[in-house]
């Protein structure tokens, strides 16, 4: 097996709980403050036992790990599908009716999918009725229109960028 020797490592320290689930614009800065590098090596040996120097001194091979690593997350960051939690359990008038929901940071484009939970006094063997009102969806809103919903309702309401992830 060819480099079977590590060239340099990452360590994380542990990660508080207020920090384990972040937006992806943040990755960069939280795998900055958990994430150092460490055993850099002086030599990279082959799979057939031949030893070769690492003519680049440590900095220069901490730089080089820092950059494959900062491509890396933004090829994460790029291919991850922006999320957001619009609404959790908001009540819904009874009966038929147009609500908006605003989206805060905006979506990157309309294009997102809207998923909506109820939570509610009845279990209903057809489900709720709801539909995204047309034209309505923009980067940083869209309306829902809800049918014959009964007293006491609650939403919750997540949407989702629509992505296709290269490989």
């Amino acid at each position: 097996m060819v480099n079977q020797a590590t060239v340099a490592a990452l360590e994380s320290r542990p990660i508080p709980p207020d920090m384990q689930c972040v937006l992806p614009q943040e990755l960069a800065d939280a795998i900055a403050k958990f994430i150092k590098v460490s055993g850099l090596a002086s030599q990279i040996t082959s799979g057939a036992g031949v030893t070769t120097p690492v003519t680049n001194n440590v900095a220069q091979q901490a730089l080089t790990l820092a950059q494959e690593l900062q491509e890396s997350v933004s090829k994460l960051i790029t291919d991850t599908p922006q999320r957001r939690l619009v609404v959790i359990r908001q009540n819904v008038p009874s009966g038929d009716s147009v609500q908006p929901f605003a989206i805060s940071p905006a979506m990157p484009s309309g294009d997102y999918e809207v998923r909506v939970q109820f939570y509610g006094p009845e279990a209903r063997a057809g489900g709720y009725s709801w539909k995204i009102v047309t034209g309505s969806p923009t980067t940083n809103s869209f309306s829902i229109q809800f049918n014959d919903i009964p007293a006491n309702t609650l939403v919750s309401v997540v949407v989702e960028e629509f992505k296709t992830i290269q490989p």
